[in-house]
């Protein structure tokens, strides 16, 4: 199932060089067997020829953008939300002898050898912690028989017996420990934790699972989201330099904000604080470096935050852009397809093989390395 989820997104990728391929091997084997010759010779261009691949590469780009737009982006989200869930179940059940089995909830098993043909324990230990007893329960069988039922574990135990500290309610040292011999005892575990937990897929909120109107609309919201931290960011420094953000808002009432502390008229050459002789010096020297330090330190912070806001958007951007890119592909190697063709005159698997893996591993890179520098800015 998980693996059928992962085949929208691998289809859309391989379509363009499976497009690439089926032009090569048709309009290669025509050349081949002279029947471009023939179509030329009866006066009809290779362009003519190409017309009704060309418009079938037409419509394989729209059906790859209505896939690309809607369909893939929910088998991304059912694979991933699968793939994770099939990552965090538990093992079966595995009893290995010599070693503690804790994957059963409550109980703790060991077994000293077993019987995989006859499903047959020997030498059976365990410890039973339900009800946060501890090890006050604990059975000992010589040996023991396993079913399994649905999400049940059935245990017969043979030969054995059972040791419990009975521990009574009001509280004293003394209490009585029992010990119950048996012949056959019946023990049923419940499996629930080895069945596959599903995850609400409404966590698994990611660019490659949202379709192309939502991550349009993620994008916008972005845009907007950068903006309005980049005013707030701007009105956190204007307590310490008195810049305003109005430049990122547009044009406002500058009357409406207050006018400048201090007025100085000042000479080349003088020192703002030797203009004022109603400042301590020192005072002021020391304010203006708690001023500049605290702004430096908001401006790095200001900037890593912008800058991890940049890497966001261009991962989304990159996405968006990428379900056009794919598609027109087709359409792309489609005509590179038929001209190739044309040119080798080569049928069969052999040449276009060749020429189909060389054109996907350019593809590849190039695809690689866009990505790398998209992502980098």
């Amino acid at each position: 199932k998980m693996i059928g989820f992962a085949g929208g997104k691998l289809a859309i990728s391989a379509m363009p060089v499976a497009v690439l391929a089926g032009a090569l091997i048709s309009f290669g084997s025509f050349g081949e067997h002279y029947e471009l010759a023939a179509i030329k010779s009866s006066g009809i261009s290779l362009l003519k020829a190409m017309r009704s691949s060309i418009i079938l590469g037409v419509f394989l780009v729209v059906g790859s953008i209505i896939l690309s737009h809607n369909i893939v982006p929910l088998s991304n989200l059912k694979f991933y939300s699968l793939y994770y869930d099939i990552s965090r179940k538990k093992a079966e059940l595995a009893l290995t002898p010599g070693i503690f089995y804790w994957d059963i909830t409550n109980y703790v098993i060991r077994v000293a050898d077993k019987n995989n043909d006859r499903g047959t324990l020997y030498d059976v230990l365990i410890y039973d912690h339900t009800e946060n007893r501890g090890n006050n329960d604990v059975i000992i069988a010589d040996s023991a028989k396993t079913y399994t039922e649905e999400d049940r574990l059935q245990i017969v135990l043979y030969a054995g017996v059972r040791h419990e500290e009975i521990k009574p309610e009001s509280g004293r040292k003394n209490y009585p420990h029992g010990r119950t011999y048996f012949d056959s005892l019946y023990y049923t575990f419940n499996l629930e934790d080895f069945k596959l937990s599903r995850t609400e897929e409404s966590q698994f909120r990611h660019q490659i699972t949202l379709s192309q109107d939502e991550l349009g609309s993620a994008n916008d919201r972005l845009g907007d989201l950068q903006t309005d931290y980049l005013e707030k960011a701007f009105n956190q420094i204007g307590r310490y330099t008195k810049v305003d953000s109005n430049f990122l808002t547009g044009p406002k009432d500058t009357l409406k904000y207050d006018k400048p502390l201090v007025v100085y008229d000042m000479a080349p050459g003088d020192s703002i604080i030797g203009c004022d002789t109603v400042l301590d010096h020192s005072d002021a020297l020391s304010r203006s470096l708690v001023n500049i330090r605290a702004v430096k330190s908001y401006l790095d912070f200001m900037n890593k935050k912008k800058s991890d806001q940049n890497r966001t958007r261009r991962k989304f951007l990159y996405e968006y852009y990428l379900r056009y890119a794919v598609p027109i592909n087709c359409l792309v190697f489609m005509i590179i397809g038929v001209s190739l063709g044309a040119i080798i005159r080569k049928g069969g698997l052999g040449m276009p093989a060749i020429v189909s893996i060389i054109f996907f591993i350019i593809s590849h890179i190039a695809g690689t390395y866009g990505r790398k520098f998209s992502k980098e800015g």
